[in-house]
């Protein structure tokens, strides 16, 4: 109801006036409740694959028996598995099977895996962070990374959408 009332202000503008304010009606069309349901669901899905990542890295690193970029793999391939499950039905309402979606799920994953990669593996053996600190900067900056990639391209929203 809020967004509406704002929107009637907004559209009472002159074309000048709307050009000049157009960061203030992309915020208020972001704000909208089904966008806030969207980043409720996805922090509960993102807190569990976090949790799911520290503990699988934890363990596999507890057993030190393999490498640090084998642990990270490992425990990246099983919380992304969840995540891809999670995201497509809690969060965004997908079904889990469209191969489109899943490519783009899986370019994205590659590429935030990357990303862990050059965090956690190269600036923990490169001596730049301690491996924790890397770990809890994965595991921050990745789900904001992960919202926005999700949001935009792997589960954008189209008029024939499910």
């Amino acid at each position: 109801m809020r967004g509406e009332q704002w929107r009637q202000i907004f559209d009472r503008r002159t074309p000048e006036e709307r050009r000049t304010l157009s960061h203030v009606k992309r915020f208020t069309k972001l704000a909208t409740s089904d966008n806030i349901v969207l980043v409720y669901r996805y922090s509960i899905v993102g807190l569990s694959v976090a949790a799911f990542y520290v503990i699988f890295y934890c363990l596999l690193r507890y057993l030190d028996v393999i490498s640090i970029a084998l642990c990270n793999f490992i425990a990246y391939a099983m919380a992304v598995s969840w995540q891809y499950m999670m995201q497509a039905g809690f969060t965004f309402g997908r079904k889990i099977g469209d191969r489109g979606q899943i490519s783009r799920f899986v370019v994205s994953t590659l590429a935030c895996y990357l990303l862990s990669h050059v965090v956690v593996v190269q600036a923990s053996e490169a001596g730049v962070l301690p491996e924790w600190t890397s770990l809890v900067v994965v595991v921050l900056l990745l789900p904001i990374v992960n919202f926005v990639v999700l949001s935009i391209w792997v589960f954008r929203w189209r008029r024939n959408a499910n």
